[in-house]
């Protein structure tokens, strides 16, 4: 890297074009008809934009060309989801969607590497979601898991969203042929997870009671 001049994932920032606010405006309004040509220029030059970002995050230990192609997915979902009509800069806008975009993947790329360490379990999954409002989401779990385990599953994050008045869901991926301990790969920038161990025991006579969870009675928590 040296000064006036970021070579990044082929990109050369000295070479990016610098879009005077009649230009970005000309050209959103292309965007809105449907030009994809004026799409990747506006793009191109809001590039800087995902640069500047991605500074903050020096310290992640994650390569920055990495970060560079996450941020590029948050900018790319502003320019998809920015409206004039909400009386603010793009950049304005644009600056937290890319943020919060390598924000999740640090995130989940950290736990992804919690469970290659063998230090975070479905189970301690669980147990965060009764301080968080997130669930189980996109947990890939073996393909033999038997639908009564996933049933049990559910069960558990009802349990725990009724007890604490908090939304949780569950979203799990079985993957067929896979076994615990073998990595799925979703192919392009989707990565790839490991696949958790999930227990055998069965809770089939459980959850062929069938009945429904009620809603939790708020006089009685202390």
């Amino acid at each position: 890297m040296t000064q006036g001049k970021v070579e990044i994932c082929g990109v050369n920032t000295a070479k990016l074009p610098i879009l005077s606010e009649k230009e970005k405006e000309a050209l959103f309004a292309r965007i809105k008809a449907g030009d994809e040509e004026a799409k990747e220029q506006y793009i191109k030059g809001n590039l800087r934009l995902v640069l500047s970002v991605i500074k903050r995050f020096g310290n992640s230990n994650e390569n920055p060309d990495d970060l560079f192609q996450i941020g590029c997915i948050g900018l790319i979902k502003a320019i998809d989801r920015f409206d004039v009509q909400f009386q603010v800069k793009f950049s304005t806008y644009a600056v937290p969607m890319i943020a919060g975009e390598i924000k999740r993947f640090l995130r989940d790329d950290g736990m992804i590497k919690a469970v290659e360490r063998g230090s975070l379990s479905i189970e301690k999954l669980e147990a965060m979601t009764a301080v968080c409002s997130v669930g189980i989401d996109m947990v890939v779990i073996p393909g033999e898991t038997d639908a009564a385990v996933i049933s049990a599953l559910i069960a558990d994050e009802a349990a725990i969203g009724m007890v604490n008045t908090k939304t949780t869901a569950v979203r799990v991926i079985p993957a067929i042929g896979c076994k615990e301990g073998d990595v799925l790969d979703f192919g392009g920038l989707l990565g790839y997870a490991p696949i958790l161990p999930v227990s055998t025991f069965s809770p089939s006579v459980f959850v062929n009671r069938g009945g429904r969870i009620p809603a939790p009675l708020q006089a009685l928590k202390n």
